[in-house]
């Protein structure tokens, strides 16, 4: 009877012990859901934000050097539904134009999250809609090619981002494809949402940005890039350098931050902050 006594109580704590331990359940908020998910004190309902992918100089350059640039404007660059694109064309005294830089505007549609008391720590964040960039024959390319980039994924456990990639010359379409992973994370991963919204609310996200984006498959260059974009030689080294991590290139393809729905001449200001980034890295290479 002791004994049976004493192995009820090992299993009861074994139990307590197992449940005090175990993860705490992930909770799923999306844009425009038709139930009500209760956290943080809150029923939310809904979700607000939006993801942009800022492109790095280095991929920019990329994109310059496979487009097609008579007319004198290049025509290469396309959004993905419903992402929105801002990629203005800056025009040489010659009449050339060229991309001065590359930004894709998604609807966050999703975000995961775990609740601790009355914060919530962010797993995961999706977006939807991205960019597609087209190729014809010239100097850095074989043929015509093209390959898109949408709805991409940030998990935030892995530090992984994944997206849907469409590609021609037999690239065909990968979903959920593991493309980057992200050296940085900055802004508050755990957040106290505001109260201040009746019951049913909608969600936003806090600002954060993810930077330093590098393939988490190198060979991805030529099995994505090289292969959908039909590139020689000229073309594969420009995006073989947007994957090079140095000091001098510290951003890879780029970054993205979540954010509320951008204010016009926003762009600029993330344009400008990508490039300062990029002359730091430069002087740090220096010294």
């Amino acid at each position: 009877m002791t004994r049976a006594k004493h192995l009820f109580a090992t299993t009861v704590f074994a139990f307590l012990a197992s449940a005090a331990n175990a993860a705490p359940e992930q909770l799923v908020i999306e844009r425009g859901m038709d139930h009500t998910v209760h956290a943080a004190g809150l029923g939310w309902s809904d979700l607000a934000g939006v993801a942009t992918y800022v492109a790095s100089p280095n991929v920019v350059t990329a994109v310059n050097v496979i487009s097609v640039v008579g007319s004198p404007y290049p025509a290469s660059l396309q959004a993905v539904s419903p992402a929105e694109l801002e990629a203005p064309i800056a025009i040489s005294a010659s009449g050339r134009g060229r991309y001065a830089s590359l930004a894709s505007v998604a609807p966050l549609t999703q975000l995961s999250v775990v609740q601790e008391g009355d914060k919530l720590t962010v797993q995961s964040l999706q977006s939807a809609g991205g960019f597609r960039v087209t190729t014809t024959k010239n100097g850095a390319t074989n043929g015509s090619g093209s390959l898109s980039i949408s709805d991409l994924k940030v998990d935030l456990q892995t530090k992984t981002i994944y997206a849907d990639i469409v590609g021609a010359n037999g690239v065909g379409v990968l979903n959920d494809h593991a493309l980057w992973t992200y050296d940085s994370v900055a802004g508050p991963v755990t957040f106290k949402p505001g109260f201040d919204k009746p019951f049913d609310a909608t969600l936003s996200p806090p600002a954060l940005t993810f930077s330093g984006l590098f393939l988490a498959k190198a060979s991805d260059i030529d099995d994505i890039f090289v292969a959908a974009l039909n590139l020689n030689n000229i073309g594969r080294v420009t995006f073989t350098a947007a994957n090079n991590r140095s000091a001098t290139n510290p951003l890879g393809f780029g970054s993205i931050t979540i954010s509320a729905v951008p204010e016009p001449g926003a762009w600029a200001s993330m344009v400008a902050g990508m490039a300062a980034l990029l002359v730091l890295g430069r002087r740090g290479a220096k010294r």
